[in-house]
């Protein structure tokens, strides 16, 4: 079974309709996904922003240029 990507435009899609209050279940038969795919984006979407940084801030930029 090949796995399928979801939007960006179905993942902002999931997080509007679970603000209005749809349930997971609904969620997933309207938008026709699964409720695995529905409740790892509502989960992904939950988590706070990383307080390390982002993967900007673990390069080392000195040693780039050097390279470059």
């Amino acid at each position: 079974m090949t796995r399928e990507r979801t939007s960006v435009r179905m993942q902002t899609q999931i997080k509007t309709m679970s603000e209005q209050g749809h349930s997971l279940r609904s969620i997933a038969r309207v938008l026709k996904l699964s409720r695995r795919t529905v409740r790892k984006y509502l989960e992904s979407a939950a988590q706070p922003p990383s307080e390390s940084g982002g993967w900007e801030e673990k390069i080392d930029w000195d040693h780039v240029r050097q390279e470059v």
